[in-house]
């Protein structure tokens, strides 16, 4: 599948008109096949996270990304069929395994079938395990083009966000996470082997940075002068 996206996307770069951003023709471009890549897509709206909203930036992101995970009691179904020694039939033994797991979403032990053992909790009340991300709704690329948001998710070069973040991220007024030796923030912090409950959280972004572009060019009537892609 690599080897034909490569195919395709050479093709089309041969087909392409290769635009500079700032030539004064743009318009004559449009409805045509463009390739760009001399210049950044830039986030100018602010971006912040849902469930922690101190981590925020007014410009300059492009996508923000959280994800929670919760260490949890998994619980997993183990069948296995055997022949009976007598009469021919088959009989079905139904065993259950369980280990712990750091999950993006909560597990329900009261379906466990040994429940009481294997007890899920929550330290972090409120706090929704799982991925969530924003992704600015106005990105320019160059002076004249503004990319869908499509073609924003494209952009996924996620990185660490502890530059914007620091050492500590707070969840409400009773809890804050703290960075471990990793790119994971946890709550509570503990040394050694994390508890049934106990959460961690990641954060990552994408800022503004180079990005190359091969698609068609249209214009944009939401902005005066300017392009879009389709």
């Amino acid at each position: 599948r690599n080897a034909q996206l490569e195919s395709l996307v050479s093709v089309g770069q041969s087909e392409a008109s290769t635009v500079q951003t700032t030539q004064a023709d743009l318009a004559d471009c449009d409805g045509t096949l463009v390739h760009l890549n001399s210049e950044s897509a830039r986030g100018l709206d602010p971006v912040a996270d849902a469930r922690f909203p101190d981590v925020k930036m007014e410009s300059g992101c492009i996508r923000l990304r959280s994800t929670v995970e919760v260490y949890q009691w998994e619980e997993k179904e183990h069948k296995e069929t055997k022949k009976d020694s007598v009469g021919g039939g088959e009989t079905t033994t139904t065993t259950y395994t369980y280990s712990k797991v750091w999950s993006e979403r909560a597990i329900d032990s009261s379906s466990f079938r040994r429940s009481s053992e294997h007890r899920n909790t929550l330290h972090v009340n409120g706090l929704d395990p799982g991925m969530r991300e924003v992704i600015n709704s106005t990105v320019k690329y160059g002076v004249a083009y503004w990319l869908p948001e499509e073609m924003v998710q494209q952009l996924n070069n996620f990185e660490d966000a502890a530059k914007l973040v620091g050492n500590k991220l707070k969840y409400g007024s009773k809890y804050t996470f703290k960075r471990d030796s990793g790119d994971w923030y946890l709550c509570p912090e503990r040394k050694g082997e994390p508890k049934i409950g106990d959460c961690r959280a990641k954060i990552q972004y994408v800022l503004d940075g180079p990005a190359s572009i091969l698609a068609l060019q249209t214009k944009d009537d939401l902005h005066e002068g300017g392009h879009k892609f389709a």
